[in-house]
């Protein structure tokens, strides 16, 4: 039997209940992005993390409380990596220069975790409270991070003079849709889709005669 399948009971180590925890948050984040939080199960996450659906309850609560948990762990990783992006955003390097080396770094990490995009992306048209948390914690930070950066590129002429959230929403969803798209863009085009050149035609694409390469 999984140590997990069982609630931690007095002198089982805590260690146990924080791998428990971990399994279900990562099973949890492509659930919620390929069926929706209405179209899954907590049986079903709890089954592809391996031990019984009473675990769920145990570490969170309700199907609710999983979701906002999966969120609350996206931030904390999201936070981290804004300030790894923050000598890019606020540097000495010509704007453009920190732009590409942006719109690398965000397409670098949106390829690395396609859940997040397909759950940002479900979220987004439903209005609830899932989605005012989401706001909150993910899409707000983003914005206020990047949008200093946004600003000086209109204004150096990298990009027309727009509204910045508008832009910024803009920017990520056409990433976003371009990722997602690979093998339709591949078969448009005839030929084998290399990640490398898709990296850089999207680069092209946000910043035009500004991108390097």
């Amino acid at each position: 039997m999984d140590p997990c399948d069982t609630p931690r009971r007095p002198g089982r180590p805590r260690g146990l209940d924080s791998i428990c925890r971990e399994k279900l948050l990562a099973e949890a984040l492509p659930a919620f992005a390929r069926h929706g939080f209405d179209g899954v199960s907590l049986r079903a996450i709890a089954r592809a993390a391996g031990f019984d659906a009473s675990m769920v309850a145990h570490h969170f609560g309700s199907k609710a409380d999983l979701w906002y948990a999966v969120v609350e762990q996206l931030a904390l990783e999201f936070q981290a990596d804004l300030e790894d992006s923050a000598l890019c955003v606020a540097g000495p390097q010509p704007v453009w220069q920190r732009l590409a080396v942006v719109v690398d770094h965000m397409v670098d990490r949106l390829a690395a975790r396609p859940a997040v995009v397909m759950l940002v992306s479900r979220e987004i048209n439903d209005p609830s409270p899932r989605l005012d948390f989401l706001v909150e914690h993910l899409l707000r930070p983003a914005y206020l991070h990047y949008a200093p950066l946004w600003r000086e590129g209109m204004a150096a002429g990298v990009f027309h003079q727009t509204d910045p959230a508008v832009f910024h929403m803009s920017f990520f969803g056409a990433v976003a849709m371009a990722l997602s798209a690979q093998e339709v863009i591949g078969r448009i085009t005839g030929q084998p889709l290399d990640a490398g050149w898709l990296k850089q035609e999207i680069r092209r694409a946000m910043l035009g005669d500004a991108a390097p390469g």
